[in-house]
């Protein structure tokens, strides 16, 4: 940091004294013509983590139901709205509704939420888990895992946590 060259101090600025700038301190600015203070650097900050992350996860865990053009066709026409009218309510253009009611292209989740919501009927379904077709492990099952990997036995001589684990293969 440059000294102030009246005083010696840290300098805070440039200013016009007797007609040459030079750097001075914040006490001696008071001599100056046209004193300005150096710019200050911007703290660098951690770019922050955008909330875009979960909506994708909440979207994938729902799915269009199978009848969906159809039970937007009569929920609209039950109220007697045009594609228009639909599309104003819902900031979805006419021509998306009119393919979804066709069954040309099926809504992303946002688009039947959307949906959902102005028209009053159910698009979405929870998705299935992965997992949730197996079986919860049983006695003899265990007893059948615990021996296959007694080479790895905790301390106690017991089934450790790895032999409950099934480790996925990478495809």
């Amino acid at each position: 940091m440059p000294e102030c060259h009246v005083c010696g101090k840290p300098a805070e600025g440039t200013g016009v004294v007797e007609g040459a700038r030079v750097d001075l301190c914040d006490n001696c600015a008071d001599y100056a013509r046209d004193f300005r203070y150096y710019p200050r650097p911007e703290p660098v900050r951690a770019p922050q983590q955008q909330a875009s992350l979960p909506v994708k996860k909440a979207a994938a865990q729902f799915e269009i139901v199978a009848d969906y053009a159809k039970r937007l066709r009569e929920a609209r026409e039950k109220r007697g709205w045009t594609c228009e009218d639909l599309g104003k309510q819902t900031l979805i253009s006419h021509q998306e509704i009119h393919s979804f009611e066709e069954g040309r292209v099926k809504p992303k989740v946002e688009q039947a939420r959307k949906l959902e919501f102005t028209l009053g009927v159910k698009l979405l379904e929870a998705q299935e888990a992965e997992n949730a077709e197996r079986a919860p492990i049983t006695e003899t099952e265990l007893e059948r895992m615990a021996r296959e990997n007694a080479s790895r036995r905790g301390a106690s001589g017991g089934p450790t946590l790895a032999d409950l684990v099934e480790v996925k293969k990478r495809k």
